[in-house]
């Protein structure tokens, strides 16, 4: 029997970090669960610009004959303060729904805060600052050098407290949900 085609997924991220997170994820916990999804992914770091830029950015992407793009960036990148952030976002979905062209990951308040409420079992929300929620992380668990490498979050990053988390952060369930082609 002919091995079924397999599909291309864009995964556009907003730096090495999540970049970093996102192929652990791939390497290690979920790995068994993605051999044989029929989804191919290639993860690429956004090349600077405003988070608008970036999204546009992806979109384009999809010409080179990827099937689906997904993009992950933080909300705390789309404005200064919780109105601008919360229009930018809006508006970046009625444009997802209008094209039907990408799938939108949004990490609230930031990616810290995501990894932080996998390891400490609560949410954070854009009160908690991103800056602090970064320090927070980077003293307690990996720091700036360490998280670009995937291997690194081995340590602190078991398949059962992902799991747990899964149930409480929406946005890292669809992102497990992308990388195994159950979106």
């Amino acid at each position: 029997m002919p091995q079924k085609p397999y599909k291309t997924q864009l995964v556009y991220v907003e730096g090495p970090d999540e970049s970093a997170f996102i192929k652990y994820l791939r390497k290690h916990p979920y790995k068994k669960d993605i051999r044989g999804c029929g989804m191919k992914s290639e993860i690429i770091i956004a090349q600077g610009g405003g988070f608008q830029d970036v999204f546009d950015e992806a979109l384009k992407r999809k010409e080179n004959g990827y099937d689906r793009i997904v993009v992950v960036m933080d909300y705390d990148w789309m404005g200064d303060t919780p109105a601008q952030r919360k229009n930018q976002l809006r508006r970046l979905e009625e444009q997802i729904q209008d094209k039907n062209t990408a799938l939108l990951i949004v990490n609230k308040p930031c990616l810290e805060g995501l990894l932080l409420s996998i390891l400490e079992d609560e949410n954070f929300s854009e009160e908690d600052g991103c800056d602090s929620l970064k320090s927070h992380f980077q003293k307690q668990y990996l720091d700036k050098s360490e998280r670009k490498i995937p291997d690194n979050y081995t340590k602190f990053f078991s398949r059962e407290k992902i799991e747990i988390a899964r149930g409480r952060v929406s946005s890292l369930d669809l992102l497990i949900r992308a990388i195994q082609n159950e979106v």
